[in-house]
């Protein structure tokens, strides 16, 4: 190409892409015919398309008619723009915002908050969150009007190249997302920064530089937070129960969005309708906060590791150790271990504040055991069971089905003495968890479960744990098949001895705990657990002779 003498003005522009490793050429060449307009219109066209970081090249040494030198030629060839993607930190929505609101236009020189990733892409797809991600960083709205190939073309992503941005990408939900959006980030300019907003660790571990993990409010903090939205910043107090105040904090558990809608809503209201309120949320969750907290649920792509979060919010009190977790629950799924790392990504889960402790805030309890409650309204048509009124409900009047797969009942809960139907779980096939426990001292038990007429043979033979404190009977069901049994707990039983027959192998079986069963005589051949790692006997003053097979553990 070269310039020749012509009685008009014209420009002519050049730009050669190519798909090899970024090299700092030229997006544009700028050279011109006829009239020399190097310092008119061309200087006013340089100045725009340098303000738009786009890469020009107008030699000032060039004369009319001169052929371009292979040198600038081989520039104007290799001028290319390679593909964008991006990765960051995590922290929040707010604390997000917040930066972006303080760096975005002093720091940056091209900025773009994109809200809401996981439903934006749902519902508008990959190529619209692209196009609106460059059209923002360039502040170029022609972009919008491309097709989706020229949206990543090299001449759009080598402007970015030099330019210093700023990316917030909120709540992103899945690794496909950040391959859409920010795919291998190395064009992005040094300086520039990204971060990311998640529920998910999982999605960015593999690339993300620093890791942020945002902590709930103070005490104090929560306090300050709740009087602005329950009283407003100038009014008084007086007249609410300190304790009421206290108990808010308590339940929010430095949650702001908690503090922000329990106040709003206890806005005016008298301390008797307080009270109320916060006894009717220990029943029945605030349903705003509960959407919020669902969506890491729904974010969970695999059912395994769902039904383990709905196991662990049904049948575990906040705080338990993860060896109990994955003791109760490996039998039934042998990916429990991923799934509870999976959950503490989310976070559905914490590390507590001794070894080993896991603990699941009581408002993430409540929407997993929400979850279940809704499945039907009969509490026997329900995978899970957890509440002391329905447990007792379906027990006493044999209401219980082979959708039953989990039982968990505190018997410092129930309110009466209970009467069990001989045949309430005949028809529960699918049980792989009989839960019937105490918390606190047994003899601070007022009321328990009673066998009147016995219990039926049947037990379902994929039960994997079986834990009955103060199991009223002398022995177990003499049917009661046990190759999937993993624990055996039957603390303060009535025992005289565990089976009236033979038993047979015990081949999963590796704990049992049959403290304080004073009327146990005898002990079952236990040979026949091979994977037996503990068995205690404390208390059982019954006992005078001790099988020598226990040698062996």
């Amino acid at each position: 190409m070269a310039a020749s003498s012509s009685s008009s003005s014209s420009l002519e522009f050049s730009c050669q892409v190519k798909h090899h490793e970024f090299e700092e050429k030229y997006d544009v060449f700028l050279s011109f015919r006829g009239e020399d307009t190097r310092n008119t219109f061309a200087s006013y066209l340089y100045g725009a398309l340098f303000a738009k970081q786009i890469l020009t090249f107008m030699d000032h040494k060039l004369e009319r008619g001169d052929e371009i030198s292979p040198t600038l030629r081989k520039a104007i060839e290799e001028s290319k723009i390679w593909v964008f993607m991006i990765m960051g930190g995590i922290g929040t929505t707010t604390l997000a915002n917040v930066v972006y609101q303080r760096l975005s236009y002093s720091h940056f020189e091209g900025c773009c908050f994109l809200w809401n990733v996981r439903e934006e892409y749902t519902k508008h797809g990959p190529n619209h969150l692209r196009e609106k991600l460059l059209s923002e960083l360039l502040n170029d709205e022609a972009i919008l009007k491309m097709d989706s190939p020229l949206v990543a073309s090299p001449f759009i992503l080598g402007r970015l190249r030099r330019k210093k941005v700023l990316i917030i990408l909120d709540d992103v939900d899945s690794s496909i997302q950040l391959e859409a959006l920010v795919q291998g980030y190395d064009w992005l300019a040094p300086s520039s920064r990204i971060i990311v907003t998640t529920r998910n660790v999982q999605v960015i571990k593999k690339v993300a530089n620093r890791f942020y993990k945002v902590e709930g409010l103070s005490h104090n903090e929560s306090l300050e937070l709740f009087h602005l939205h329950a009283f407003g910043k100038n009014s008084s107090i007086m007249g609410y129960d300190q304790l009421l105040l206290e108990r808010v904090a308590r339940y929010a558990n430095g949650n702001p969005l908690v503090l922000k809608v329990l106040g709003s809503f206890l806005h005016s209201k008298s301390k008797e309708e307080w009270e109320i309120a916060l006894n009717k949320l220990k029943i029945m969750p605030n349903q705003e906060i509960q959407d919020v907290l669902r969506i890491s649920y729904e974010g969970l792509d695999d059912q395994g590791i769902k039904s383990t979060f709905l196991d662990i919010a049904c049948i575990f009190d906040q705080s338990f150790t993860r060896d109990q977790a994955e003791n109760m629950l490996e039998a039934g799924d042998s990916f429990v271990k991923l799934g509870i790392s999976v959950l503490m990504d989310r976070p559905l889960i914490e590390n507590g504040e001794i070894k080993n402790e896991l603990w699941m805030h009581d408002l993430i309890q409540q929407m997993g055991r929400t979850i279940v409650h809704d499945e039907h309204r009969e509490p026997g048509n329900r995978n899970r069971l957890y509440d002391a009124k329905d447990i007792c409900h379906v027990l006493e009047r044999d209401t219980g089905t082979a959708t039953i797969e989990c039982i968990s009942l505190n018997m410092s809960t129930i309110d009466r003495d209970v009467k069990v139907c001989h045949a309430a779980f005949s028809k529960m096939h699918n049980l792989r968890i009989l839960k019937i426990y105490i918390c606190g001292r047994w003899h601070d038990i007022k009321f328990k479960l009673y066998l009147p007429e016995g219990l039926d043979s049947y037990l379902s033979d994929k039960l994997n744990y079986f834990q009955w404190d103060l199991y009223p009977l002398k022995s177990l069901p003499s049917h009661f098949t046990l190759e999937n049994l993993v624990e055996l707990i039957l603390r303060g039983s009535h025992l005289k001895k565990l089976w009236n027959h033979e038993v047979q192998s015990l081949p999963a079986l590796r704990r049992m705990d049959l403290s304080y069963s004073k009327l146990l005589v005898e002990l079952p051949d236990l040979s026949v657990t091979p994977n037996l790692e503990s068995i205690n006997l404390e208390n059982c003053t019954s006992l005078v002779q001790v099988l020598s097979s226990l040698q062996n553990l």
